[in-house]
């Protein structure tokens, strides 16, 4: 994969439940997630919804610099409190005490953001960057539990949820990173999503739906 252009490679793998309220994206690398951020923002932004991203800093300001670039009236948008953006880091030391997050403290901040979109907005649709956060360094306790308040949160207030993760982190391939996303995951239906790429690109996808298959086989 070293020296491939992230705009030559545009390739993810879909999952989404049947309602379309949750989908989750495994990217093949950064231009795919900022890819598919961009078109769930973007659809929202036009369907007259709520956006509230979750996101480290740096994939904020490369997903709005991409919708920027797609959607005239991004500002509009944004000066009007359509579309909001946490960043990641931020918000976890505001929901954690002592390195632990507090289930209230996250069920609030987070609550009271969806609160104020709906009253204005109706719907909303939210990027939640925070599990694939804990999942890239390993920590899959972590992102399981917050996988789970996740749910909560999409039951609660009937939102619309969109996560997605990275193939390309070095840690993406190995047994236990496959096995958190097929277990968190595998209930949900597969759709496959092609994008223009070049046949050297598909290394990694390709491994990632081999994996997902021979763990459905189990």
């Amino acid at each position: 994969m070293a020296g491939l252009k992230m705009s030559e490679i545009n390739r993810r793998w879909r999952l989404t439940n049947l309602e379309q309220s949750y989908v989750v994206e495994i990217c093949q690398n950064e231009s795919c997630e900022i890819k598919g951020i961009t078109d769930y923002s973007v659809e929202g932004l036009n369907n007259g919804e709520g956006i509230i991203i979750f996101a480290p800093s740096i994939l904020r300001k490369r997903v709005f610099a991409n919708i920027k670039k797609v959607e005239p009236n991004f500002e509009y948008f944004r000066s009007h409190g359509q579309i909001k953006c946490f960043d990641l880091e931020f918000f976890l030391a505001n929901i954690s005490s002592n390195g632990i997050i507090i289930d209230k403290l996250f069920f609030e901040l987070i609550g009271k953001s969806i609160v104020s979109s709906k009253k204005k907005f109706g719907k909303v649709r939210i990027y939640g960057g925070i599990t694939a956060f804990f999942w890239e360094k390993g920590q899959y306790d972590i992102a399981t539990y917050l996988e789970n308040l996740w749910i909560v949160l999409l039951k609660k207030y009937k939102i619309f949820l969109f996560s997605s993760y990275l193939l390309i982190h070095h840690n993406s391939l190995r047994d236990d990173s496959l096995l958190f996303l097929y277990f968190r995951y595998n209930h949900l239906n597969h759709k496959k999503r092609y994008y223009p790429f070049r046949v050297e690109d598909n290394k990694l996808l390709n491994v990632f739906e081999t994996a997902w298959r021979n763990f459905s086989n189990r």
